[in-house]
C-alpha cells in the first residue's frame, strides 16, 4: 500500500496531498473529525491546527501509523489501526476525509456506508479521488495499487446510493474536457497537465474537468 510522507516524495504529489488538505481545513474549526485512510497523519494533524476539536485518523497499515503517532499524536489527534471499510463508528462525527481512498478498496460501497453511518445527521463528507476520465480513459487503472477508478458522474452516483446529498464537485490539476478517450490521452501526453497545472481544488464544470475529483457531500 502507497502513502504519502512529506519531504519523501516528489514536489507533485506534495503539492497535490497538501492543497486538498488545506481545502478541507475550512470545514474543520469546532468539528469531530475522522481521516478515513489517514497514512502518515501529516493532514490529520492539518485538520487539528486548523481548530478541530478531535480529529482521528484511521488506518491499516502499521508502518504509516507508526510515523504518524510519533510525529503528529496529541490531544487533539488520535490515531486507530482499522479498516477503512469497516468503519465501526455510528454518528460520532461532523465532519469525514477520505482522500484518495476509494479507488483502493474492493468493497468501495462498505467504505461509503462507514463513512455517512460514522456521521451525524447533516454532516460533511470531502472524498477525493482520481477521475478515470482523465488518468485511465478507456483502460484499466495504470496506478497497480488502484482497484477501481470512478468517473465523477460514477462517484457522484455511488455518494447518493448511500443516502449523501453532493454539495459541490471541484478538481485538482484541471484541464479541458476532450470528446472521447483517445483525444483524451493524446492531450495528457502532449500538454504533461499533470505536471504543469494547479493542485489547488477549483470548480470544474462542462468544459473542465480534473485529474483528481474532489466532492463536498452532506449526510441525509
Amino acid at each position: 500500500m502507497e502513502f504519502y510522507v512529506p519531504g519523501r516524495a516528489s514536489a507533485r504529489m506534495a503539492a497535490d496531498h497538501e492543497a486538498r488538505y488545506r481545502f478541507a481545513c475550512q470545514w474543520a474549526d469546532g468539528r469531530r473529525v475522522v481521516d478515513a485512510a489517514c497514512g502518515s497523519g501529516y493532514g490529520t494533524a492539518m485538520l487539528a491546527m486548523a481548530g478541530a476539536e478531535l480529529v482521528v485518523g484511521v488506518d491499516r497499515n502499521e508502518e504509516a501509523l507508526a510515523y504518524a503517532e510519533e510525529h503528529y499524536a496529541s490531544d487533539r489527534v488520535l490515531f486507530e489501526r482499522g479498516d477503512v471499510q469497516r468503519l465501526p463508528y455510528r454518528r460520532r462525527f461532523d465532519f469525514a476525509v477520505s482522500f484518495e481512498t476509494v479507488e483502493h478498496v474492493y468493497d468501495h460501497r462498505a467504505l461509503l456506508r462507514g463513512l455517512y453511518d460514522a456521521l451525524e445527521p447533516g454532516g460533511v463528507l470531502l472524498l477525493s479521488t482520481p477521475n478515470r476520465n482523465v488518468t485511465s480513459p478507456g483502460r484499466s487503472p495504470l496506478n497497480e495499487h488502484h482497484v477501481r477508478e470512478f468517473s465523477a458522474r460514477e462517484i457522484l452516483g455511488e455518494l447518493r446510493a448511500v443516502g449523501f446529498r453532493p454539495q459541490s464537485v471541484a478538481g485538482q490539476r484541471r484541464q479541458p474536457r476532450m470528446p472521447g478517450a483517445q483525444p483524451q490521452r493524446v492531450y495528457a501526453r502532449l500538454m504533461r497537465p499533470a505536471q504543469r497545472s494547479s493542485p489547488e481544488v477549483r470548480p470544474v464544470g462542462t468544459v473542465v474537468v480534473g485529474r483528481i475529483v474532489v466532492i463536498v457531500a452532506v449526510r441525509g
